[in-house]
């Protein structure tokens, strides 16, 4: 069967500006085990997800990292700690981490003096629900219950972006984690723009994506995923490479594995490393360059150890007789 997306005119790529804040909590100590810490807003943007990386992950190490000049030479150490995970991070869910595109990026491709209608962000709303909120539901570790992630159509033009807010922190876990998240929000803006958001709202049923976003039922989520993936496993559109997408066409195992494998292990054996091992927020690692998820498991054809810890962590179950999960291939 032909991908809806393959040899259609209007699937066109470009790259609007995108925006991430996120919420997390920073501990003043080391080692302190009372330390309250402090609630901290990272956001970041770029017209690229590898610079929306590098500058979150300037923004952390600017928080996490101190510097000690001795003439020229430059020693870092790790002051700060950092918590994704945290109950005083759920106290107010409702806008605390956002995506933000450009307004301009719901506008078809050369058409951006163009107004853009009310219809217009609504749908994107709904295809950003089903496209980047339902992944979301199956990455995120620790996905809070409740209604928190409705985004107000009426509020969410702010300023120069049209802000998403279906989402807790999930993707602040790893640099690949947060380009797929953007790489995502950006295909559903596209998508919308360009006049492809019915297609993606037809496979779909509303009341069940609502359900999956306030439950967070990875078994429902899992089913819609599968129902959604010609618009998250994607071909090239016209003016871009498979690099500009998280999970290119043939490549739906990656986005099948990921999420198997955080379901059943944690980010730290699925990334191999902790938090600040994954953001480089240690003195081994000042002034490397972070990338997204071709740079972290490989390019198709052309994977590394990385990828292949992932296909081993995610490798589907099957059912033995007698309905025991045995470890198996798909």
């Amino acid at each position: 069967m032909t991908h809806p997306l393959t040899d259609n005119t209007k699937w066109i790529f470009w790259q609007p500006y995108i925006q991430v804040k996120s919420t997390v909590l920073l501990m003043d100590s080391m080692k302190i085990a009372n330390d309250e810490g402090s609630l901290i807003s990272p956001v970041s943007h770029s017209t690229c997800r590898e610079g929306i990386l590098s500058n979150m992950r300037g923004y952390l190490w600017g928080k996490v990292m101190t510097e000690a000049k001795n003439g020229y030479k430059s020693t870092f150490k790790r002051q700060h700690r950092l918590r994704l995970f945290d109950s005083r991070l759920h106290d107010d869910l409702q806008g605390a981490n956002e995506i933000r595109v450009n307004a301009n990026g719901l506008k078809p491709k050369g058409k951006h003096t163009e107004a853009l209608s009310q219809e217009t962000i609504e749908q994107y709303l709904l295809v950003a629900d089903a496209l980047v909120g339902i992944p979301s539901v199956l990455l995120s570790h620790r996905r809070p219950e409740g209604e928190w992630w409705r985004t107000d159509p009426t509020t969410c033009h702010q300023g120069d972006y049209i802000c998403w807010r279906g989402t807790d922190n999930w993707f602040m876990r790893h640099p690949t984690l947060l380009a797929i998240s953007t790489g995502l929000a950006r295909q559903a803006a596209l998508l919308t723009a360009h006049g492809l958001g019915d297609l993606v709202l037809e496979r779909v049923d509303r009341s069940q994506v609502e359900e999956v976003l306030t439950t967070g039922d990875w078994k429902l989520a899992t089913g819609l995923c599968n129902k959604l993936r010609d618009f998250i496993e994607v071909p090239n559109g016209a003016g871009g490479g498979f690099q500009n997408y998280p999970f290119p066409f043939g490549q739906w195992k990656r986005f099948d594995r990921l999420h198997r494998a955080q379901r059943r292990h944690n980010y730290e054996k699925v990334f191999a490393g902790n938090l600040y091992d994954c953001w480089g927020l240690n003195p081994a690692q000042a002034g490397g360059a972070w990338s997204g998820s071709f740079a972290y498991w490989g390019n198709p054809g052309a994977e590394n150890e990385n990828f292949n810890l992932l296909m081993k962590l995610g490798e589907p179950r099957r059912r033995a007789k007698g309905g025991k999960k045995t470890q198996g291939a798909a």
